[in-house]
């Protein structure tokens, strides 16, 4: 009898030998559901979405490959952050607010996490469903993690790209 379950919880013999040799999940929490990662994505930025995808990976069992193509993608969607707040300044080097720029880097930063969203799930799909055949029951809530997240790693992002700026004389 196979340890693999079908949509309706009951062992399925046919999926043995596609995922019999994947690994199991490893001990540890239950991940979070794959698409409550988007409000991350959306809210929070690249960095927000890296290190909560990364997580997320670890416990789905996402190969190291994977993993590693998470955080490459991540730092290239912070470079891309970077670079649009580079030509669209919310805050110049007298500190001075751009209030006219606000709503576009707004818009970019949520276009990059959707952006880097939609990549980094269209890989970690396979090891999601992987999780879901091998009866593990349910996702962990994401809600407390996701909104320390947002605001936290949002917020770094922001100190990191503005403190660069600063530190190397753009602003």
């Amino acid at each position: 009898m196979s340890n693999f379950c079908g949509p309706h919880g009951r062992p399925d013999d046919l999926l043995s030998p596609t995922l019999g040799d994947q690994q199991l999940q490893p001990a540890g929490r239950k991940p979070w559901q794959p698409t409550s990662l988007l409000y991350v994505a959306f809210f929070g930025g690249a960095l927000a979405y890296t290190v909560i995808a990364l997580i997320n990976g670890r416990r789905i069992g996402l190969s190291k490959d994977k993993q590693n193509l998470i955080m490459l993608l991540g730092f290239i969607g912070l470079v891309a952050s970077f670079i649009m707040h580079y030509f669209f300044p919310v805050i110049d080097g007298n500190f001075t607010l751009h209030t006219e720029n606000k709503l576009s880097i707004r818009l970019g930063d949520r276009i990059i996490g959707t952006a880097l969203y939609l990549i980094c799930s269209s890989f970690m799909n396979e090891a999601n469903r992987i999780y879901q055949y091998r009866c593990k029951t349910g996702y962990e809530s994401l809600l407390g993690t996701g909104i320390a997240a947002v605001v936290g790693l949002g917020s770094a992002q922001l100190i990191i790209i503005y403190g660069t700026m600063f530190i190397t004389g753009i602003l």
